[in-house]
């Protein structure tokens, strides 16, 4: 069993059945689960997190969550910022490597360039200076040479003198 498909299940789990952002209870049932795959063999499944979550229940481990994570929009883990790092800075071919060889990454990868897609076809009507500092240097760049809109909207701060 890899790690990518030991995630890939867990990730799939907290989305289609519960979700806890607490790490000691992730952290006791991804160990339960671990256990149950030592002693009964196979391959990880969904199937899996939910009969350790069962088991750690029963046994007064862990207090019950029932929500799974598309129920919790705000809590929705964003892109990791390793991910975007590697977007931004790495070439096209080791993207297009990584892309083909690593299935968490494409998913990360799938998510930012759909992100990407809806800002700039939803362009913001307005840049703060607060907003335009919270934006690391390289995203600046980045969106300042490909977003015509966000072009402008840094342009007219730069015109009204306040950056």
């Amino acid at each position: 069993m890899s790690d990518t498909q030991f995630d890939i299940a867990a990730e799939q789990w907290l989305r289609k059945h519960r979700y806890t952002g607490d790490a000691q209870v992730l952290a006791k049932i991804s160990q339960r689960v671990q256990d149950l795959l030592e002693q009964n063999g196979g391959y990880v499944s969904t199937a899996h997190f939910e009969r350790a979550y069962l088991e750690l229940l029963d046994a007064g481990k862990i207090r019950p969550f029932k929500d799974p994570l598309n129920s919790h929009a705000a809590a929705a883990p964003a892109i990791p910022q390793d991910a975007i790092d590697f977007i931004e800075r790495e070439s096209a071919f080791e993207q297009r490597r990584r892309y083909a060889n690593d299935p968490v990454f494409k998913r990360h990868y799938d998510a930012y360039a759909n992100q990407q897609k809806t800002a700039q076809e939803s362009p913001d009507s307005t840049l703060s200076v607060e907003d335009y500092r919270k934006l690391p240097a390289a995203q600046v760049a980045q969106r300042y040479q490909k977003d015509r809109s966000f072009r402008a909207l840094v342009d007219k701060l730069i015109s009204d003198g306040k950056i």
